[in-house]
């Protein structure tokens, strides 16, 4: 009787657990859109690499019991400075989805997002990236180092579904003799 008893908790906790986080947000699906622009310019930036990155989330009774690598995208900005990663498609039922948002361009850092109405969400609303020049080597050397850090952590996301960003960091580093990143 007793392990009967455990069984039932066991299943009602992960019955309760799946079913608090089952339905995955839309906003954590996409569409996510983008416009870079030089902030002193006020110029269009074409070129910058958009990537996200999805990991599913495992919940447990104490808590996040794992993540796992689940889908990356990317794309590039064209002559206006917009990008657009498309929605992902497929199954709605997911534990849970976490993503992380990624960019890079030579010679320049993320200044300042903006987003349509004030207070949106980030590349669901219409959103603005303004974005200034890096001046010193060592300034392009160090954004370039700390954005090669970023999509490769816990090593979830394979580098051939990063290989545009990848090879922009690859060609910055080497330009500027800051270093390789491993390559696939």
């Amino acid at each position: 009787m007793a392990n009967r008893d455990a069984r039932a908790w066991v299943v009602v906790a992960l019955t309760a657990a799946a079913l608090g986080g089952s339905c995955t947000r839309a906003e954590e699906r996409g569409p996510f859109r983008n416009q870079y622009i030089d902030a002193e310019t006020g110029q269009p930036i074409e070129g910058v690499v958009f990537l996200v990155v999805w990991e599913s989330v495992t919940p447990t009774i104490t808590g996040d019991g794992g993540r796992a690598f689940y889908e990356a995208r990317e794309a590039v900005s064209g002559p206006d400075g917009r990008v657009e990663i498309p929605a992902l498609t497929g199954p709605i039922w997911r534990l849970a989805l976490d993503l992380q948002v990624h960019e890079f361009i030579a010679g320049y850092v993320a200044e300042r997002v903006e987003t349509t109405p004030s207070g949106g969400q980030f590349y669901i609303d219409p959103t603005v990236t303004f974005m200034r020049r890096l001046r010193t080597r060592e300034e392009r050397c160090e954004v370039a180092h700390r954005s090669s850090a970023v999509p490769s952590y816990a090593g979830i996301a394979p580098l051939r579904k990063m290989e545009r960003y990848m090879a922009a960091l690859n060609r910055e580093q080497e330009n500027l003799k800051c270093g390789l990143l491993p390559r696939e």
